[in-house]
């Protein structure tokens, strides 16, 4: 998978993850919690762990997504700061043969002339 792709995957999982998060802050932040919908204090403390449990794993994949990101974006810069220092070897050599090549005319012409 080229990096640009992993790049864009990986970000489309960090919105997805934050999607889900927000949806589950939103509910909180509406004043319903899972004991209201409940009878028993025993379901109640189930479904309480249950959603903070869920928001723990959201929050740590988030987490892991942002940093997959991060490392994807820092590989791609690495990659163009690559690229560029090679192109710049190329053109650098580029020159260098042009020179090599003048040098080379020139010193078959005053070979030409001695002789």
């Amino acid at each position: 998978m080229s990096l640009g792709l992993e790049l864009e995957t990986e970000q489309a999982e960090v919105q997805r993850l934050t999607a889900e998060l927000r949806v589950w802050r939103d509910a909180q932040g509406a004043g319903w919690s899972p004991r209201e919908s409940e009878d028993t204090a025993t379901r109640r403390a189930e479904e309480a762990a249950q959603w903070e449990a869920e928001r723990r794993e959201l929050d740590t994949s988030l987490t892991e997504q942002r940093l997959k990101v991060s490392q994807l974006k820092s590989a791609a810069a690495e990659d163009g700061q690559n690229a560029k220092e090679l192109a710049q070897e190329v053109q650098r050599l580029a020159l260098r043969a042009q020179s090599t090549q003048r040098l080379a005319r020139q010193r078959q012409k005053e070979v030409k002339e001695e002789l």
